[in-house]
């Protein structure tokens, strides 16, 4: 987050009633980043044991630490580890959101029920990444009540409140959402607490605002996932305010941290029709 911003890191809009003047466009290219931010984007369970670094630095060739690859590595070496568990169902979740894979689901969650077996009880871990399933499946009352399970076992979770907030959003109660955002920021001002600020005001129709909390995120992401849905989010931004090349210059450099991106490539692709470049449009 930059120093010099003075404004709190959220506070819920204004007006209590949702714009009927928006035009259809914007509303659909609205309702295409809640579903990106629904599928657990920028959501990493932040009091999971699989997050807190073990040791002093890393042996050489060994995959990066939060990937796949290294998750699946620990719940192999220690299988009774309930948050790496959940760690990797998390990870899943998030792979199928970049690669447009829906099978990957089910690898997220049959880690994320073996992260129950290892432990029924106060799972926040695996609770928000049943949420975060959910919602990514867009089977947003499920995705509901786990995240009201995972706010119980862990009132401290901004990853909690962030999966609440998006199933509120996608079943139209605004205000809970609200509420949800506000409780996510004020326990943790990251970038996954601000992109949801921001699509709080892009609901509204309110676009200089959902941007400039979108630039904040932007500045505080941590991981390349936040980056890119960063950029993401932003480009869309620009498509609704009726700015192409913005927009195609956005995905792009998105596209330089995360290729192969498909959010980002969809997005370029808009880009390119607006502009009316069908070739490369297709080719996204």
């Amino acid at each position: 987050m930059h120093p010099d911003h003075t404004e709190p890191p959220y506070q819920p809009p204004s007006s209590p009633r949702r714009s009927r003047r928006l035009r259809s466009i914007v509303f659909t290219l609205a309702l295409g980043a809640a579903m990106f931010a629904a599928g657990a984007v920028m959501l990493a369970p932040d009091q999971t044991t699989a997050s807190r670094p073990s040791g002093q630095g890393q042996p050489a060739g060994a995959p990066p630490r939060g990937s796949i690859e290294a998750l699946q590595a620990r719940v192999t070496r220690l299988p009774k580890d309930s948050g790496g568990w959940a760690a990797l169902g998390m990870a899943y979740v998030q792979q199928a959101r970049t690669t447009a894979d829906p099978a990957t689901y089910d690898r997220a969650e049959k880690a994320l029920r073996t992260s129950f077996t290892v432990q029924a009880e106060g799972n926040t871990d695996a609770e928000i990444g049943m949420g975060a399933l959910s919602a990514a499946r867009h089977d947003f009352p499920t995705a509901l009540r786990w995240a009201r399970k995972a706010t119980t076992s862990g009132p401290y979770s901004s990853s909690a409140y962030g999966v609440l907030a998006d199933a509120y959003t996608q079943l139209g109660r605004y205000e809970e959402a609200d509420k949800a955002v506000q409780k996510m920021t004020d326990l943790r001002p990251d970038a996954a607490s601000l992109a949801r600020a921001s699509y709080a005001f892009e609901l509204k129709g309110e676009t200089d605002r959902a941007r400039a909390l979108m630039r904040r995120s932007l500045a505080a992401a941590a991981t390349p996932a936040d980056t890119s849905f960063a950029h993401n989010v932003l480009a869309t931004l620009d498509l609704q305010d009726a700015d192409p090349r913005a927009a195609l210059a956005r995905a792009r450099t998105g596209l330089r941290a995360a290729p192969g991106d498909s959010a980002l490539l969809e997005t370029r692709a808009r880009a390119h029709m607006a502009l009316g470049n069908t070739t490369k449009a297709i080719a996204d």
